[in-house]
């Protein structure tokens, strides 16, 4: 009988450190999958884009009254517009900061290494300047999804904005989403002229270890949204 408890008690020991085992794997599977895609928790909206007003011409109609002979003017020099600080992805409610960055030693544009920062061709122009404004951001970072992963799923139509360091915004709208392999893409998507836009990119595809990065790249090229205030 002694033994009989004896071993009762062990299998209910046993069976308690199999099912907390198990308990364990499943809490830990479920921090995995939120480590690896609930990174975008941060995100405060962008304003709306001001609604636009009607331009109205000056009536020039009437005899103008004779005046003195202007005093001439001096054209100021154009204020350099400040450098980019947040991207918004409104219908994913994501944000990324973003940081300044230049050519890597191979040639190729620089990244940064996190998951939700994401790296601004410093050589290029400023979003919504003359040219093309070229950001890109990583699929995945050290086992958590970037913010830049939700580019392939965009489609035409979706909103893009982008904060300046002085306080304005950039409004921009999807017009193509293109995949591409690494070797072969349209070149004009990483030179800086060009007509004004905002070429943004990430990685896809498969691992190709040769080259230590993914096979492909998806390209998002957005346009200007333009507005009278």
């Amino acid at each position: 009988m002694e033994k009989q408890q004896k071993k009762s008690n062990k299998k209910r020991i046993w069976d308690i450190i199999v099912y907390s085992f198990a308990g364990l794997l499943i809490l830990l599977g479920a921090g995995l999958l939120i480590s690896e895609n609930v990174v975008f928790s941060d995100y405060s909206p962008p304003p709306t884009m001001p609604a636009q007003t009607p331009h109205i011409t000056p009536d020039t109609s009437e005899t103008a009254l004779p005046s003195t002979a202007p005093e001439p003017t001096v054209t100021p020099e154009p204020t350099p517009a400040a450098a980019p600080m947040y991207i918004y992805f409104p219908r994913f409610e994501i944000q990324s900061l973003v940081k300044p960055v230049g050519l890597a030693d191979d040639g190729s544009i620089g990244t940064i290494d996190a998951a939700d920062i994401a790296a601004w061709y410093d050589k290029s122009p400023v979003p919504g300047e003359e040219g093309n404004s070229i950001i890109n951001g990583h699929v995945r970072y050290k086992g958590k999804a970037g913010h830049f992963s939700v580019l392939k799923d965009m489609v035409a139509g979706d909103s893009v904005v982008v904060k300046l360091y002085d306080g304005t915004y950039r409004y921009f709208e999807v017009e193509k989403v293109e995949i591409y392999s690494i070797f072969d893409y349209p070149q004009e998507y990483l030179r800086a002229g060009g007509e004004t836009r905002l070429t943004l990119i990430t990685c896809t595809g498969e691992w190709n270890s040769q080259y230590g990065t993914s096979g492909e790249r998806v390209f998002v090229i957005c346009k200007p949204v333009e507005y009278v205030g």
